[in-house]
């Protein structure tokens, strides 16, 4: 049963904010959320070296993008690189929860967060989907952080209703403050409404690839408003671009 103190949780496509550790005064919170694609199946020189990728990750996460507080990770490539990722880290405190669903190594990666007791690590290989519940340092905000890529076109359909079946039943299921959906949709944002119904804070027609795709997204509870986002289209170490949003909430 979900808390009865507690909104009820919906999302929409965006980015999350919820309490956290990022800023924080007697009633308004912010967090910041990143998403990227980092092109396994396609990925640019220099970068397709071990060595260069995993610089570029970090500096990517790190200074780029400012250290987020939660990033959702698609494309990384072998079991063993989500935790070569994850140790570039290391050292600001981020967490890992990585798995290969049907075809894709996904992650996501959070500081100031913690896995909830007793609960386990969440992948599905229809919806496309790796995740976690979290719980901040001050125990005080439970957040469903999941990372996506979902499909273009085969069994497409399959991907999004296993999504939103399960985001829709999340917050009855877990005691959530809110809910984090992030990475590469594969669609655009009103398709993205279509789906779920909900607005997006990275508006349509905002192009996220080199390609003038509009693949990648962040997903929020509609608790939460977006304070700024970020497509960081300078950055073109990777077909993808690095996405960023900040989010406010007040309680």
């Amino acid at each position: 049963m979900a808390k009865s103190s507690k909104k009820s949780v919906r999302w929409s496509p965006g980015a999350v904010c919820v309490r956290s550790m990022a800023t924080e005064n007697e009633h308004n919170f912010e967090v910041s959320v990143a998403a990227l694609n980092v092109d396994w199946t396609n990925r640019k020189p220099p970068i397709n070296v071990e060595r260069n990728f995993l610089a570029k990750f970090k500096s990517l996460t790190l200074d780029t993008l400012a250290a987020p507080n939660f990033v959702s990770v698609s494309e990384i490539s072998g079991k063993h690189f989500p935790k070569k990722l994850h140790a570039e880290l290391a050292d600001r405190g981020y967490g890992l929860t990585w798995s290969k669903p049907a075809y894709d190594w996904l992650a996501t990666y959070a500081h100031g967060w913690a896995q909830m007791p007793n609960s386990d690590e969440i992948v599905s290989n229809v919806g496309k989907y790796v995740g976690k519940l979290l719980v901040n340092d001050s125990g005080n905000c439970t957040v469903l952080h999941l990372s996506v890529h979902l499909p273009s076109k085969i069994r497409k359909q399959l991907a999004w209703n296993a999504l939103v079946q399960f985001v829709d039943e999340a917050p009855s299921k877990y005691e959530l403050d809110g809910i984090i959906v992030a990475g590469d949709f594969n669609t655009s944002a009103n398709e993205i409404q279509r789906y779920l119904s909900m607005a997006t804070a990275i508006p349509h027609g905002t192009v996220t690839t080199e390609e003038n795709g509009q693949d990648d997204n962040i997903a929020f509870s509609d608790y939460f408003t977006t304070k700024s986002f970020t497509v960081h289209k300078a950055e073109n170490s990777f077909k993808h671009h690095p996405i960023h949003a900040t989010l406010t909430a007040e309680r």
